[in-house]
């Protein structure tokens, strides 16, 4: 496999740094997946994403 191969990211953990890591990586053009076992968290993160 080679990193061009990859076209799908899981982050997990939505907090500060995971929200940035999905960010990043959804604006260079991979699907990502945030997952948080708290859905207050995953809440906040889709409002935070928004801002950005």
């Amino acid at each position: 496999m080679k990193v061009e191969d990859i076209r799908r990211v899981l982050i997990i953990g939505a907090g500060t740094m995971g929200q940035q890591i999905g960010f990043q990586c959804a604006m260079h053009g991979y699907d990502v997946v945030l997952y948080d076992i708290s859905p207050d968290m995953l809440d906040k993160a889709r409002e935070g994403i928004k801002k950005l």
